[in-house]
C-alpha cells in the first residue's frame, strides 16, 4: 500500500504535532512546574535569610536587652507566692522612700480568655500620705526594682489646705513574664 504525497505529509505532521504533544505535556510542563516551584522556594529562602541578616544586625540589641529583661525571667513560684513577694517589694520600697502606707490591697486576678500570653499581672492598689518628692522617689524605686512593675493610675490630693502633705491612690501592676 503506497501513499499519496499529500497523506504522507499528513502522517508526519500529526506524528510531529503528537510528539510535540507528548513532549509538552510530560517533559515541558512538569519541568516548568519544578522550575516555578524551585524560584518560589529560593524567594522564601532569600526572605529567610534577609530577615536572619537583620537579627543578625540586631544581635547586640537583643542579647542586651534579654539581660536586661532576664531577671523578671527567674521570678518562680506559685501565684501567691509572687503576689506576696511583690507585695513585700513595694512595701520595702515605700519605707526605702519614707512613704507613708495607709493601705495595701491585692487586687483579684481577672480571668484571660487568651493563654498564648507570655505573663501575667498582678495588681496591686495602694492608699498613702507623704510629700511630692517622696512620692517621686518612691516612684523611681519602682522604676528600678527587681520585679517589673509600672503604675497604672495614680491620683494625688492635698490631705487639707494648710499641710504640704499629699494624699494619693496607686494602682501598681507587677508582671511575672512566663
Amino acid at each position: 500500500m503506497t501513499f499519496s504525497k499529500k497523506e504522507k505529509t499528513l502522517f508526519y505532521t500529526i506524528i510531529a504535532l503528537l510528539a510535540i504533544f507528548f513532549l509538552r505535556s510530560f517533559m515541558f510542563i512538569p519541568f516548568a512546574d519544578k522550575l516555578f516551584s524551585l524560584k518560589q522556594k529560593i524567594y522564601l529562602e532569600e526572605a529567610n535569610f534577609k530577615k536572619g541578616l537583620i537579627l543578625l544586625a540586631q544581635k547586640e540589641n537583643i542579647e542586651r536587652d534579654y539581660k536586661n529583661y532576664r531577671p523578671y525571667l527567674n521570678i518562680k513560684g506559685s501565684d501567691e507566692e509572687i503576689a506576696a513577694n511583690l507585695l513585700r517589694e513595694i512595701e520595702q520600697l515605700a519605707q526605702r522612700a519614707e512613704l507613708s502606707l495607709t493601705d495595701m490591697q491585692p487586687q483579684t486576678q481577672k480571668k484571660k480568655k487568651d493563654k498564648k500570653e507570655g505573663y501575667k499581672e498582678y495588681d496591686v492598689q495602694l492608699r498613702f500620705e507623704s510629700h511630692i518628692d517622696k512620692i517621686a522617689g518612691f516612684l523611681y524605686y519602682l522604676h528600678n526594682s527587681d520585679f517589673l512593675l509600672r503604675v497604672k493610675k495614680l491620683s494625688l490630693k492635698r490631705k487639707d489646705k494648710e499641710s504640704e502633705l499629699l494624699k494619693g491612690d496607686m494602682l501598681i501592676s507587677g508582671v511575672k513574664i512566663k
